[in-house]
């Protein structure tokens, strides 16, 4: 979903939108100073009856009222990319837990590698391996609540774009989504419950691996291809390892990003806020967007970077007012 701003003016309609093709050298001065602009203050103003977002109300309001809108929209817009965060922050929970079960997979494929198993340690490898790979796989069934999938990652750019954050769009975003895998193994029925589909770890392999690696004189004849098992499941938990352990990464540089957003936007807000408060009857709007600028800047550190994408979230949090109201 898509969320812009309109105003009007002597031109007509006009769509309120960031100027694209800045230099990476210019991004972090010149995007704020196209966001942040007078005709984007002046038109923060809004008809409580309307649902066009931004469209001036007539006879116009006092510069405050339409600053102190801003610090709302921006309010609102940091309620939604915590959201964001919350549940990015959920999947990561999930996902350390899946690579604790899949390190306690590797180290049991590790020691039983090593051969000269007694037949009860055998015994003891075989049922520690199936309790860790059904609570792997209980792992992935358990993150899909009411049919939303906690760890897919269409879910989570689903509560960024309502935040105005869109991962499509932002290319920090997408390139870490992008890097997250997909878990399969469990499959949704029409109700909502879950359902193994598939076994996650090929437990038949170890088996065998295991069968061979069992020094069992009532057992003298050993798998052949044991020695083929034990590198096929040495190969599936490593893949499955890799796989969660880059799941990670690019949850940790997502959540990131985000709070980067987050940071600048909650700066916006303390600005817009601000500037309500100390507003001079005799102040033109010129030098209320230099004041704001500077104490954007000044509060928002360095994550200028991320100004691109402020007056999009804006915007949605602009659009979440209207629709409260």
């Amino acid at each position: 979903m898509l969320f812009f701003l309109r105003f009007s003016g002597s031109a007509g309609w006009k769509w309120l939108i960031l100027t694209l093709g800045e230099t990476i050298s210019t991004m972090t001065i010149s995007t704020l100073n196209n966001v942040i602009t007078g005709d984007f203050i002046t038109n923060l103003s809004s008809s409580s009856k309307s649902t066009k977002v931004g469209l001036s109300k007539q006879p116009e309001e006092a510069l405050s009222v339409t600053l102190q809108r801003g610090a709302r929209s921006a309010a609102a817009s940091i309620q939604s990319l915590n959201s964001g965060i919350s549940y990015i922050n959920i999947a990561r929970d999930y996902t350390d837990q899946m690579l604790n079960v899949v390190d306690a997979l590797q180290a049991l494929v590790d020691r039983a590698g090593k051969g000269n198993i007694t037949p009860n340690n055998a015994k003891v490898y075989k049922s520690s391996f199936d309790k860790l790979a059904k609570a792997y796989d209980e792992l992935v069934s358990g993150s899909v609540v009411k049919g939303r999938d906690l760890l897919s990652v269409d879910d989570m750019s689903a509560v960024l774009k309502q935040g105005g954050l869109d991962p499509d769009k932002v290319s920090e975003l997408e390139s870490a989504f992008k890097k997250i895998s997909t878990f399969s193994g469990v499959e949704v029925t029409s109700t909502g419950d879950t359902r193994s589909s598939a076994a996650l770890f090929p437990s038949e392999d170890f088996y065998r691996a295991l069968r061979q690696a069992t020094r069992d004189p009532e057992d003298p004849v050993q798998d052949s291809d044991g020695s083929a098992a034990f590198t096929n499941i040495r190969r599936a938990v490593q893949e499955i390892h890799d796989k969660v352990s880059n799941n990670i990464k690019a949850l940790d540089t997502a959540a990131e990003l985000v709070k980067k957003n987050l940071e600048l936007v909650r700066a916006t807000g303390f600005a817009f806020l601000n500037a309500s408060n100390s507003i001079g009857t005799a102040e033109s709007v010129d030098t209320i967007v230099l004041k704001v600028r500077g104490e954007i800047r000044s509060k928002a550190g360095g994550n200028l970077s991320e100004a691109h994408n402020l007056k999009s979230i804006l915007a949605a949090g602009l659009l979440s007012l209207s629709q409260k109201s």
